[in-house]
């Protein structure tokens, strides 16, 4: 207090001046701007959520599009897992065979049966999709081994894996038979397709001879269960099991 009495008068208001400045430099520096750097991030952060609004609200808009669409697919992968047989075994082919053979006015006198291979695993599918987001080159290639043909593949694990065998029949019958026959084919409830077909004229029976080999899928896993399927009315025994026939009499 000594001091300040000591100074002079123009002395006290230089100090005054210089105290208010401090004053308001630190105001400015600690008030204003630290306000105004929060109000800066307040404001950029109101803009991002402003556009995360009219998004929702966009999206909320088109809900029920979405839920439309959603549950379409639902529907669709549905439909498309009910047409992909859940099992895949020899005895369960010949059946279908015989179904053909009935359906087609056909005669079947041979049937061979194809490797069963792993065509589809949902599991490796999404190792190397998550592999590859992660930018990594690890080879997942899944090995597809055969099945046991004489073996039911059936589901093991959560994950779903598909296969594909192939099945090939020589056949006899009318040309109008051949067309039933690609028809049932064709809109079977399980999915199937013709890989190829071959047809000759046999001027002894006046039919046509050929094969036809047929393309299987299957898909197994998840809460897929194995299809029941009887051989309730199957006729056992048959007097010429090889199927001949009397020559014309000339």
């Amino acid at each position: 207090m000594e001091v300040i009495r000591k100074l002079s008068e123009r002395e006290k208001n230089l100090l005054f001046i210089l105290l208010i400045f401090i004053i308001l430099f630190f105001s400015y520096q600690f008030g204003y701007v630290k306000l105004t750097e929060k109000t800066d991030a307040l404001s950029s952060e109101n803009l991002e959520l402003n556009v995360k609004l009219n998004d929702l609200k966009q999206k909320d808009v088109a809900r029920e599009k979405y839920m439309e669409e959603t549950n379409k697919m639902i529907a669709d992968t549905q439909n498309m897992f009910n047409h992909l047989a859940a099992s895949m075994t020899q005895d369960k082919n010949t059946i279908f065979v015989t179904k053909l053979e009935k359906e087609a006015g056909m005669i079947v006198s041979a049937i061979s049966f194809g490797n069963i291979n792993e065509i589809y695993d949902s599991k490796e599918m999404a190792n190397s999709t998550n592999q590859t987001a992660n930018g990594t080159s690890k080879d997942t290639s899944s090995d597809t081994s055969n099945v046991e043909n004489t073996a039911d593949v059936t589901a093991e694990g959560n994950g779903l894996k598909g296969y594909q065998s192939s099945i090939t029949i020589n056949y006899q019958t009318n040309y109008g038979g051949l067309k039933k026959a690609i028809d049932f084919i064709n809109n079977y409830h399980e999915k199937m397709r013709i890989q190829s077909i071959t047809a000759a004229f046999d001027s002894t029976t006046g039919n046509l001879t050929g094969t036809i080999t047929i393309d299987l899928f299957m898909l197994s896993g998840g809460d897929r269960e194995t299809e029941p399927f009887d051989i309730n009315g199957i006729e056992l025994g048959t007097d010429n099991i090889f199927g001949t026939f009397e020559l014309p009499v000339e």
